[in-house]
């Protein structure tokens, strides 16, 4: 999955942070009743990802507990949409799914506080990183927590 999302990402990554991800070839068997193959493949991807959320800021602001990501509360960003077939049905949706997880490299050296711009599909997110404010502020501040989960 690392690997197609990194297609999407309009950064540039430190030679010293890529690694070279093999998989071998399987085949996917779907609900429908088809199957669909996919071959042997490799690609040079970023070595540490890091999960994140999104939350919309005017909803924190109002005390609403906003993951846009896993809630699909983003709006008008036609860049992101995609048709989803499910059954035969045709739905459109944004697959920012792949944002969740996102190269660790972007935020190195960042605090509490800081933001940092995130080009994803031609579509740029400002994320300002306020860890102490959301429901896991328990973890510390951005850089406590981003330093345990990448060491």
């Amino acid at each position: 999955m690392v690997a197609k999302s990194w297609k999407n990402y309009n950064s540039i990554c430190p030679d010293d942070k890529l690694v070279l991800a093999e998989w071998e070839g399987h085949t996917y068997n779907h609900s429908d009743g088809t199957t669909s193959v996919k071959e042997d493949g490799s690609a040079t991807i970023p070595s540490q990802w890091i999960q994140i959320w999104m939350v919309d800021a005017e909803k924190s602001v109002n005390g609403y507990d906003s993951n846009v990501i896993h809630h699909g509360e983003i709006d008008n960003v036609q860049e992101l949409l995609v048709e989803r077939r499910v059954n035969g049905k045709v739905y459109q949706s944004y697959p920012i799914d792949d944002l969740e997880i996102i190269p660790a490299f972007l935020f190195e050296g960042k605090k509490e506080g800081d933001t940092v711009e995130v080009i994803y599909k031609g579509v740029t997110f400002r994320l300002t990183l306020n860890q102490t404010s959301y429901r896991y502020a328990r973890f510390g501040k951005f850089e406590d927590a981003f330093r345990h989960v990448t060491k």
